[in-house]
């Protein structure tokens, strides 16, 4: 931050700036929407140096520029001279606040510096998981680092969580923006113009162009304007060529048009009904969003493209454009669907790609990117920030508030690691007067500080299910703990009777979810679907009840199943080996589970995963079984995708879920059976979604910090 509060921000991306291309006009697009959020000064630092102005002219004018020559390198910017550059141009120009970067080598190298690597924000556009092999580096720095990650598209999103172990809080789907173009156009143009602007490379259905271009005008049907961006000869010079050769002497209803400004190609593409997209095969597996497709979108033309999951997913699998390009004659294809297209072809492509439209325009997108940043995007100037304390010997339940408080510039933050729970000794430096000590888990670090609180010095410890009934609290001095946060009414009920702590002292808290990420469409059949998380150890998840209550909940609908998530005892030395009660329990469930054919084709296992938010897309309901809890986050989370909740009546539960509880889980199967009907089925999902919103991860934040302050 600055001294009036604004933020710092460069960007560092892998692309030539001297060339137009799509990845250019991505570029391009998110400093334009860098430009309008206010309190952000915004650096683009350029990896080519300039030969030419054909997209930096296009640069909004409070976005600085820094060429490679004016921070120490040659003409051009390598990875492993990029932490000495940026160290250079800080002493310029001053502490950049954060950095988004795309380029793998250049995250690679940012990541391994610890300075930079809490400053990154990472982008890319997708990565494909390669079955065997391991985790890319920079994605497993990142994933270390809790880097913030942006990506183009849900299923890229999916692919980061599930094969890549991303923490699903810390990835954000930023489609391409396209910014400063109307969004959408009213109508599509009138005209059966067809346009292609990009780059000449056979990989972009060059071979198909050249087809429609060879075709006479008659018997095309319409009209051709190609604006021609750089050429890719490497591949297949021959197509090149044949390009070359048919628009050196252009035939009727062809227009070739070379080197235009962004701004001017685009107004060359408005003028179009239709926008030729088409790629070829080798690209069907790509889940990255073409900046061109939403481009043409926006201006109201209808792209033409590859019949892919990806294309089926933005724009529907009835889009009436979409080719499958492994069958043959796809020049004739197109040129006899383009000709022939019906009103209703036009008025479907016309609802979908203005939906697509909206996802992409700068508003959506800076929503987003001031949302990463956070509020420290303010203009306001700060207050003198607090100086924050977290004690902890595990923060895993806390990792999101530490994110957000690394970079709030209310708080100067400091983490303070114990090795266990029960491991004595105290802190490795004394706290300070006017410091605010926060106090994860109630254990040995909560006894310390109330024993060693300075004067001036504020406490808060923060309390969960499994320290309650451990020896910890009693030998807290309570009267130094200026707030008490508990996760559950009955806890705080538990405290006060215990140790007699001022019920205006404590704060019921439960765990946050986030909310936003964890809404998601369902699959197909998830209303049939329960979801079971957690099955360690056996007294206290009790699985042999959830086996109970689908056993009785079939009897009534042979349709319902169930998918257990978690890690199997086996694999837990102390569940399997040192408690052989457990040990025969489980052993009794699984044998009823596989004997009997109505469970074992019934019930899936799952491991144990951080893609928590796409696991729950496949489930309607959500059951708990359990002895006792805490507030049991899953459930939480469960309701927050859109599930229903089913509870057994453990201590506190009540308190927490209200009519989800049950004496038994079996006493909810009525309201199962009545949920799971078709009719208002999403409707009863988003339902549940909103009533999970005050458990929401920024609510927990904001009371966090009142409690602080």
């Amino acid at each position: 931050m600055d001294g009036r509060g604004r933020m710092r921000l460069a960007v560092l991306a892998e692309q030539n700036f001297n060339l137009v291309d799509g990845s250019t006009v991505w570029l391009l697009n998110l400093c334009r929407m860098l430009a309008t959020l206010p309190g952000v000064e915004t650096t683009l630092i350029l990896k080519e140096a300039l030969s030419t102005r054909v997209m930096a002219d296009d640069l909004p004018a409070n976005i600085a520029v820094v060429e490679p020559t004016e921070i120490g390198s040659q003409s051009r910017l390598t990875p492993d001279e990029i932490s000495s550059a940026l160290e250079n141009l800080e002493g310029k120009v001053g502490r950049f606040d954060r950095i988004i970067v795309r380029g793998d080598e250049f995250l690679s190298f940012l990541l391994a510096d610890e300075d930079w690597a809490g400053r990154v924000i990472a982008y890319s556009p997708s990565a494909k998981p390669r079955l065997g092999a391991s985790v890319p580096k920079w994605i497993a720095d990142a994933r270390q680092a809790r880097a913030p990650l942006l990506t183009q598209s849900p299923i890229s999103k999916a692919i980061f969580e599930t094969f890549h172990d991303y923490p699903a809080a810390l990835v954000e789907v930023l489609p391409p923006v396209v910014h400063g173009l109307p969004v959408p156009q009213p109508e599509m143009a009138a005209g059966p113009l067809l346009v292609y602007s990009g780059k000449i490379d056979p990989g972009y259905g060059l071979e198909w162009l050249c087809d429609l271009i060879d075709m006479p005008e008659q018997e095309r049907g319409f009209a051709i304007t190609v604006i021609a961006g750089k050429t890719i000869a490497k591949a297949q010079p021959m197509a090149v060529a044949r390009f070359e050769a048919l628009v050196e002497e252009p035939g009727p209803g062809i227009s070739i048009r070379r080197n235009l400004s962004h701004s001017v190609a685009l107004s060359e593409m408005a003028g179009a009904r239709f926008g030729f997209c088409l790629r070829s095969s080798n690209y069907d597996g790509n889940v990255e969003i073409s900046t061109k497709v939403l481009e043409f979108c926006a201006l109201g033309v209808a792209p033409i493209l590859n019949d892919t999951a990806l294309n089926r997913g933005l724009l529907g699998a009835d889009y009436p454009f979409l080719f499958d390009v492994a069958l043959p004659n796809i020049a004739r294809r197109v040129a006899e669907k383009l000709s022939g297209a019906t009103e209703q072809e036009i008025e479907t492509a016309r609802a979908r790609i203005s939906v697509l439209a909206e996802m992409a325009n700068s508003r959506s997108g800076a929503s987003i990117i001031a949302k990463v940043l956070g509020e420290a995007s303010s203009q306001a100037e700060p207050a003198k920030p607090v100086a924050l304390r977290v004690s902890s010997h595990d923060n895993k339940f806390l990792f999101r508030f530490l994110d957000h408080a690394a970079h709030d510039p209310r708080l100067t933050l400091r983490r303070e690691t114990w090795r266990g729970i029960s491991e004595a000794g105290g802190a490795l430096e004394r706290t300070q007067s006017g410091e605010a000590i926060f106090c994860e888990w109630c254990g040995e670090n909560a006894v310390w500080h109330s024993h060693n609180k300075p004067k001036g010095a504020r406490l808060i410890v923060r309390l969960h299910r499994f320290e309650a009934y451990r020896d910890f609290p009693a030998r807290v001095n309570w009267p130094a703990v200026d707030r008490l946060i508990v996760v559950s009414q009955h806890f705080k009920e538990m405290m006060i009777k215990a140790h007699g702590i001022p019920a205006e002292r404590i704060e019921v808290l439960p765990q946050y979810v986030d909310c936003e990420g964890l809404h998601r469409k369902k699959r197909p059949g998830a209303r049939f679907r329960i979801g079971y998380a957690g099955l360690v150890p056996f007294g206290h998840k009790r699985l042999d009840r959830a086996v109970d209550f689908l056993e009785a909940l079939r009897a009534k609908d042979p349709r319902f199943s169930m998918i257990v998530r978690g890690a199997m005892p086996w694999k837990m030395r102390w569940a399997w080996n040192d408690r052989p009660d457990d040990r025969r329990a489980y052993e009794q469930v699984f044998e009823r589970i596989f004997s009997d054919p109505n469970l074992s084709g019934a019930i899936r296992f799952d491991p144990p995963g951080s893609n928590m938010e796409e696991w729950f897309r496949e489930v309607g309901f959500v059951l708990s079984t359990s002895s006792s809890e805490g507030c049991h986050t899953a459930i939480m989370e469960g309701m927050a995708s859109g599930a229903m909740p089913i509870v057994r009546n453990w201590p506190g539960a009540a308190d927490i879920f209200g009519d989800f509880v049950h004496e038994e889980a079996e006493g909810a199967i009525p309201s199962v059976l009545a949920h799971a009907t078709e009719a208002g089925w999403e409707g009863r999902c988003d339902g549940l979604s909103a009533r999970a919103r005050g458990w929401d991860v920024e609510v927990f934040n904001r009371k966090i910090m009142e409690l602080i302050a």
